[in-house]
């Protein structure tokens, strides 16, 4: 029978095995793609974009404590990235984001869903085209065993006048457990290589 101590390293030894395959699973497989509509003739050097907070989704992953949550706003965390890498880019004006979150703030508008409607919010902003998208982090049984998770990026750009999708873009990036930054990170770069060159 093993003692306490020996079953103890037991264990040490197995996660510690357990991580480094982690750690070789996460790959850098291209799953990003920027798909144009027939409406890019909209878009010019002065297009005025307001990129708005993404909005945020997840699936419970259950620990040995329970049903845990992510502790980031990924939606709001990923679309600061998206926006500077947009300013980067030198292909649009972006509208400052405390403009936006004041814009926002007194006229009390519910942007889940843009129920305020496209037109209306966009001229408040003083926007062409509105950036919207989502993040949605998925963790399948055998990503939490493995300590990951996937990170689905989905966003487009609305112009105002025509109500019309200019573009969308998805990624999907792997995250190891807990280290989210690094993928948002990630879907924010690809976002602003595709839009160099795309635009």
């Amino acid at each position: 029978m093993k003692t306490a101590a020996k079953r103890y390293g037991d264990i040490i030894f197995i996660v510690s095995i357990l991580l480094l395959l982690t750690i070789g699973c996460v790959t850098s497989e291209d799953r990003t793609k920027l798909a144009l509509s027939a409406n890019t003739s909209l878009l010019h050097k002065d297009y005025k974009v307001a990129v708005l907070n993404f909005s945020y989704k997840y699936s419970y992953r259950k620990s040995p404590l329970g049903q845990v949550e992510s502790q980031l706003n990924a939606g709001e965390i990923v679309s600061k990235f998206i926006e500077n890498e947009l300013i980067d880019t030198k292909k649009f004006q972006v509208i400052d984001r405390e403009h936006i979150s004041k814009i926002i703030s007194e006229h009390k508008l519910n942007l889940s869903g843009l129920t305020g409607g496209i037109s209306t919010i966009g001229n408040l902003l003083n926007a062409d085209g509105l950036l919207v998208g989502e993040v949605i982090e998925l963790s399948t049984v055998k990503e939490v065993l493995s300590l990951k998770s996937t990170c689905v990026f989905t966003a487009k750009l609305i112009d105002v006048k025509t109500g019309t999708v200019i573009f969308t873009f998805k990624a999907e990036e792997e995250a190891l457990f807990g280290n989210y930054l690094d993928a948002l990170k990630k879907a924010a770069a690809k976002f602003k290589s595709e839009i160099e060159k795309n635009f």
